[in-house]
């Protein structure tokens, strides 16, 4: 009896340390991928800013863009399961500086906002395309 609980102690204490290496090995194994780059596409709300009481924007694209990013696996992880996403912010009163003519729809180019974006998101995230590269917006009188 008693060499039979020797024989279990052993094989109990070689799975104990095969699963404290294998948990080493994983760690270490995830330290060294959240420290590489990586690309992705995150979608991120967005909402203007500086809009009149008096005026109402509405876009063609609802209020998403898609913006594929370039960081770090641990910023991403972050960015993407734990963080709630911060809203994009596009000043709407540089869209109202705009003439355009009545005939024609209004748009904006997502290119000339992107330093804004990128403002936003922080120095550690790259942005590398936004979708879409067009945005159609109406400006209307607001409803009181």
């Amino acid at each position: 009896m008693a060499a039979e609980s020797k024989i279990n102690d052993a094989r109990y204490r070689g799975y104990f340390i095969f699963c404290c290496f294998l948990l080493v090995s994983i760690s270490l194994w995830l330290l060294k991928n959240l420290n590489n780059e990586y690309e992705a596409f995150v979608t991120f709300k967005t909402s203007f800013t500086n809009c009149p009481d008096d005026k109402t924007i509405s876009t063609s694209t609802g209020n998403t863009l898609r913006v594929k990013v370039r960081t770090y696996g641990s910023s991403m992880v972050k960015l993407r399961y734990f963080d709630k996403l911060p809203d994009v912010k596009i000043n709407a009163a540089t869209l109202l500086k705009k003439k355009q003519k009545k005939d024609k729809p209004r748009y904006f180019l997502t290119r000339n906002v992107r330093e804004d974006i990128q403002e936003q998101l922080g120095r550690n995230i790259t942005i590398l395309e936004i979708e879409p590269d067009t945005i159609y917006y109406n400006i209307t009188a607001s409803r009181e």
